[in-house]
């Protein structure tokens, strides 16, 4: 008889504290069921509307939209698979195909006999045995290494090394540029006002160049950027422009 008292009065016990934990949480309740925002709204409804939008902004920011014309390459994401909110690395590779620009690079040695508005013929990798007209549009007068990172360290100078300048061509027919791939590789030849008289050899050489690409890969060819008074030649590439 005193164990079965025993059991019924820990019984008891464990009903009241129950009952306390019960009407505890009743008043919780009822606190934050009381509590409202500067607009009346209860604030427990309102986390809930605020919790529901930001789950549905979530949900809009995986599908990802293009901001111009172009296509994505080197795709590997599949549906499922999770990326980071964060840009620590780009999940697929979007090729822009909207404007492209032609780039060639200038030594600095070179530079001084530069200016808009110089002729210019391109030998084509992509298209052996042809060659593209142009003109000089404009020299981005600066170069790599004038950029430097913001690191909140003192400055370690490193080897110094006459990084090229870029200069961006216009050719006299645009359509060429269209059909041309975003990389593509080619050489150009820079008529500028030194040496006129030796610029006819140098158009002869590039010509043999472009005949020559039907026969030599670019990987078993050096690039050449060399002046020898017949003219300058730079190696050029097309890029897409954002």
């Amino acid at each position: 008889m005193e164990a079965q008292a025993k059991q019924d009065k820990d019984a008891l016990r464990n009903a009241q504290a129950q009952l306390k934990q019960a009407r505890a949480a009743v008043s919780r309740a009822e606190i934050e069921l009381g509590a409202v925002t500067a607009d009346g709204i209860v604030a427990k409804v309102a986390e809930a509307h605020a919790n529901l939008d930001q789950a549905r902004w979530n949900l809009a920011q995986t599908s990802i939209t293009a901001s111009s014309d172009g296509y994505v390459t080197n795709l590997a994401l599949a549906f499922g698979q999770r990326v980071t909110s964060f840009p620590i690395a780009p999940t697929m590779v979007f090729a822009e195909t909207s404007e492209k620009t032609l780039v060639v690079n200038i030594q600095q040695i070179y530079m001084r006999h530069l200016k808009p508005g110089q002729e210019v013929e391109i030998a084509l990798k992509t298209k052996p045995g042809e060659i593209m007209t142009g003109k000089v549009r404009l020299v981005a007068e600066i170069a790599p290494q004038g950029q430097a990172m913001v690191s909140g360290t003192v400055y370690t100078a490193g080897q110094i090394q006459a990084e090229p300048f870029v200069a961006r061509i216009d050719l006299d027919d645009p359509a060429l540029l269209e059909a041309l791939p975003p990389g593509a590789v080619r050489t150009a030849a820079i008529y500028t006002e030194a040496v006129k008289p030796t610029h006819i050899i140098r158009r002869v050489m590039i010509r043999m160049q472009s005949i020559m690409n039907y026969v030599i890969p670019a990987a078993l060819k050096k690039p050449r950027r060399s002046i020898d008074r017949r003219g300058f030649y730079f190696s050029a590439s097309v890029a897409s422009q954002s």
